[in-house]
């Protein structure tokens, strides 16, 4: 019975006074969302609406019934009457950018973000809704730079600034992610995931030393696991390969997810390798596979010569291919007619 159901609203509206109005209008707006005939519905609400035109509330509360009834138009009318009555409500303008959003018209929710910020750039709900919206377009660096000016507003904010890490990582900026990465655990000692991506950091620019000490800080149960398998590479890229192998070999995985990372980490490990074989050796024992050696494919590798294998799983040492890499007594020195590897080179092979 919508003339009822009217009747009765206007009263809740008129028992609530001026200084009740919002609260009412949305109350209002939230019941009338759960009636299963939605034209009635809406018509009631838009009904109610006419009686306070002057009143953003009563618009922007037929805007919320409209987008539960999955009515944009009306939402979209609706929102932006309550934002002509009230430009700066930021509530509203917040609504209006969900609404464009629902409505897939990317390029004026961009439109509205940058104009309403242009004419409030201290709202600091719609610079952080329209950073988030820049990350979800994969504009990074410029939802980097909206979530940075929401971190200068609110320094204390260590989600907007543990997401600046983020962007800046994502966009390679090292300097840039190591220092709100910093700045995060400053805000949130207990943070072990920037801590790992410290520890990332510090791996892409080689300092091993600093990774692993990053890596050795993680202490949370679920990151701890993927911290020591980080290590055990960082180890080995240092030149500490028999550490790193012994080190990933006493890591034990109790989850699929740990042996994935575990298997990873060995397997970044015979990366590391593949740069050294590709100097040196492919000429000779790639495609070529001279002396019936081929070492571009994994069962190559392990088939071995025509004399036989040349490696021993587990037993480096024994191994001929180390043995003619370290130019020993009795092996011919490979590679052949050109300089003995480094040593470091030889220690990850």
């Amino acid at each position: 019975k919508p003339a009822e159901a009217l009747k009765h609203f206007e009263k809740i509206i008129a028992l609530g006074g001026e200084a009740g109005l919002a609260q009412s209008y949305l109350r209002i707006a939230a019941t009338l969302g759960r009636q299963s005939n939605r034209t009635d519905a809406l018509e009631t609400m838009r009904a109610l609406a006419r009686r306070h035109p002057d009143k953003a509330v009563a618009h922007y509360a037929l805007a919320h019934l409209a987008v539960r009834v999955s009515d944009l138009d009306t939402a979209t009318t609706a929102i932006d009457r309550a934002l002509a009555i009230n430009p700066a409500w930021e509530d509203a303008a917040l609504f209006k950018a969900r609404v464009l959003v629902s409505l897939k018209d990317m390029s004026r929710v961009l439109k509205f973000y940058e104009h309403y910020l242009d004419n409030y750039p201290r709202a600091s709900s719609m610079r952080l809704g329209y950073a988030r919206h820049l990350v979800d377009l994969k504009q990074w660096d410029k939802a980097r730079e909206q979530f940075k000016r929401v971190a200068a507003d609110a320094p204390r904010d260590a989600e907007a600034v543990f997401t600046v890490a983020l962007l800046a990582l994502q966009s390679n900026e090292l300097d840039e992610a190591e220092r709100f990465l910093k700045r995060t655990l400053d805000l949130q000692p207990e943070n072990d995931q920037a801590r790992l991506y410290l520890g990332q950091v510090a791996e892409q620019r080689k300092q091993y030393d600093e990774a692993i000490q990053w890596y050795s800080t993680v202490e949370s149960a679920e990151l701890h696991f993927e911290a020591q398998a980080r290590l055990g590479v960082a180890l080995a890229r240092q030149g500490n390969i028999d550490q790193a192998r012994a080190h990933l070999h006493n890591l034990v995985a109790k989850t699929e997810a740990q042996k994935v990372q575990l298997a990873l980490a060995e397997e970044q490990l015979l990366r590391d390798v593949k740069p050294i074989l590709t100097k040196h050796c492919y000429a000779c024992h790639g495609e070529a596979a001279m002396g019936g050696l081929r070492l571009d494919t994994r069962e190559g590798f392990f088939k071995g010569s025509d004399a036989g294998a040349i490696v021993e799983p587990g037993k480096p040492e024994s191994s001929s291919l180390v043995k003619v890499l370290q130019h020993a007594a009795g092996y011919p020195a490979m590679p052949k007619g050109r300089a003995k590897l480094s040593p470091g080179d030889i220690d990850l092979v």
